[in-house]
């Protein structure tokens, strides 16, 4: 969605953050080209098990949060649920306790434990 209509016009398939994980897996391929973020596409790596070429581009806003921060918020807030978009870098979402878009709600996201161990 937060691609220019110039390179919208060059893909086979669009799709969201809330979306990608489906759209991905109902291509029936082993391998995708995802742009234009890296992070999402690692998500959809790892939820999905499949190759993801990656863009090397990411969204400045997500990609300014760090499991560093998690961990501090955590200490003062005992009761502390972490929500991260798929967007987020890795390190934030194996910090949170799920995963989802911003469509998405606690009871629809992903459980981050687990799910994107190393």
């Amino acid at each position: 969605v937060n691609t220019s209509a110039a390179v919208k016009a060059e893909v086979d398939i669009c799709c969201t953050s809330g979306n990608a994980i489906e759209v991905v897996t109902s291509l029936g391929v082993e391998r995708v080209i995802m742009l234009p973020d890296r992070y999402l596409a690692d998500w959809v790596a790892q939820s999905t098990g499949l190759d993801i070429i990656a863009w090397e581009g990411s969204c400045e806003v997500h990609e300014r949060f760090t499991a560093a921060e998690i961990a501090g918020f955590r200490k003062t807030e005992k009761d502390l649920v972490v929500i991260a978009h798929p967007e987020c870098p890795r390190e934030v979402l194996s910090s949170s306790d799920f995963v989802g878009s911003t469509a998405g709600k606690p009871e629809q996201g992903r459980p981050a434990d687990g799910m994107l161990d190393e």
